[in-house]
C-alpha cells in the first residue's frame, strides 16, 4: 500500500494512497442535520487540517497525538476533528473534544466505509432537516431516529454512540 508524504512545518503528514482513492471517489463532502453538520475535506486540503494536531506551528510539544492520526474531517458545531488511523487499513473513524487538556478519542466508525454508510443514513434522514429552522418544522420521529442509530449499532457494535445520539437528538 503506498502513501503520499505532505510536509506540513516539521512533520511530514503520511495519507495512505488506499485513503486518497476512496476520498477521490466520494462525491460527498458534507452531511448537515439540525445544528451540527459533519464535513470531510479534500485530500488537497489534508495537509493544512493537520494544524493544532499534532503539527507546528499550533501544536503543544506536550501533545498526545498520535502521529498515525490524520484528521479527515470536522463536526462543525463544536469543531471537533474527524480523524482516521493511518495504522489500519480499514482507517476506523475517531473524534476527540478539542480543548480539554488531551486527547481521548472515541470510535464512532469501525472503516471510513462504514462512517460513509452511516452518513448515507444521516442524510437522507436530513433531508428537509438540515438547518435548526427546517428540523424545527419538520421533526424526526423517535422511530426514524432509531431506525438509523440501529443501523449504525448492527453495522458497528461497541463503536461509541455518543456522537451519533447527540447528533440525532430529537429537539423536546
Amino acid at each position: 500500500m503506498g502513501s503520499e508524504q505532505f510536509p506540513v512545518s516539521s512533520m511530514n503528514i503520511v495519507i495512505p494512497s488506499s485513503y486518497q482513492q476512496m476520498r477521490a471517489a466520494l462525491l460527498l463532502d458534507r452531511v448537515s442535520f439540525g445544528c451540527m453538520g459533519v464535513e470531510l475535506y479534500p485530500v488537497g486540503k489534508l495537509p493544512l487540517a493537520q494544524r493544532g494536531y499534532g503539527v507546528l506551528p499550533y501544536v503543544d510539544e506536550d501533545s498526545e497525538w498520535d502521529p498515525a492520526w490524520v484528521v479527515i474531517g470536522c463536526e462543525d458545531l463544536t469543531g471537533d476533528p474527524i480523524f482516521i488511523d493511518t495504522e489500519d487499513e480499514d482507517f476506523p473513524i475517531y473524534t476527540a473534544e478539542h480543548g480539554a487538556g488531551r486527547w481521548s478519542p472515541q470510535l464512532i466508525a469501525f472503516s471510513f466505509q462504514h462512517f460513509i454508510a452511516i452518513l448515507r443514513q444521516v442524510q437522507r434522514l436530513a433531508r428537509g432537516r438540515e438547518n435548526p429552522v427546517a428540523l424545527e418544522r419538520n421533526p424526526i420521529s423517535e422511530a426514524e431516529r432509531e431506525e438509523v442509530l440501529a443501523f449504525i449499532r448492527r453495522n458497528n457494535p461497541d463503536v461509541s454512540m455518543d456522537f451519533w445520539e447527540f447528533w440525532l437528538e430529537t429537539p423536546e
